[in-house]
């Protein structure tokens, strides 16, 4: 008994049955697989661009970063060096004061006074003078440190006056007698590096037993008799 054909409609739709079933089988397999794929490059981009926003930050901050210069490193030292090196401080002062047309009658330095990263050096000076030559004083040691426009500007050394008092000179009015102690600074303790020590060898003494001996031997007592015409005239005497 022979079979029928198929009737071509059949067919047909059998064939689209069978393309739709395997397009949703192929959906179902492929599209979560490339879907992962996709949320991890979505995950790289978004790593990648924290990264970039995090460099584009950096270059910004370093950009906005004020400068160091060597001169501004070099009057910051000047202002306020890392040694105390007091005779070249005192030596400035008292320039200061023959540039205000003063003497100072005494100068001295007080203990150091360490404060934090830095160390206070009090002196204490005392000149007779006038008012105005006080005034010219303190304008000269305001003026050796000063900011300009932002900047750093420092012909000397940095000074404040701690504690001021005057009142009239023994030379009489119009002449004061003025008594300041002036603040110097120096960054850390102020203390030198110490000079490396070179080592001196013991030294080696020798004992020479002969001539110790030698010497042992000549050491004797003398003893002195008085002479006969010394007895007599000591006999002799009343």
């Amino acid at each position: 008994m022979s079979k029928k054909p198929l009737n071509p409609t059949v067919v047909i739709v059998l064939v689209i049955l069978g393309v739709v079933v395997l397009g949703v089988a192929g959906y179902f397999v492929l599209i979560p697989s490339e879907g992962a794929k996709l949320k991890g490059i979505k995950a790289d981009e978004q790593s990648a661009q924290a990264k970039i926003d995090d460099y584009d930050q950096k270059v910004q901050l370093a950009r906005s970063a004020p400068k160091i210069r060597v001169a501004d490193v070099y009057r910051l030292a000047k202002a306020m060096p890392s040694e105390t090196d007091m005779p070249d401080l005192v030596l400035e002062l008292s320039q200061l004061a023959r540039d205000s047309g003063i003497r100072f009658d005494s100068i001295s330095p007080q203990p150091s006074v360490p404060i934090g990263s830095y160390t206070v050096l009090p002196i204490s000076v005392t000149f007779n003078g006038t008012f105005y030559d006080l005034a010219d004083l303190l304008y000269r040691l305001r003026s050796l440190v000063d900011v300009h426009a932002g900047q750093l500007d420092a012909t000397g050394r940095l000074f404040t006056v701690d504690s001021l008092s005057f009142g009239e000179s023994p030379l009489k009015f119009p002449r004061i007698q003025a008594t300041l102690v002036i603040d110097a600074f120096v960054y850390g303790s102020g203390a030198s590096a110490p000079a490396p020590s070179t080592p001196t060898p013991a030294a080696t003494t020798s004992t020479d037993t002969t001539a110790t001996s030698t010497a042992a031997t000549t050491t004797s007592t003398t003893t002195t008799t008085p002479t006969s015409g010394t007895s007599a005239s000591a006999a002799g005497a009343p």
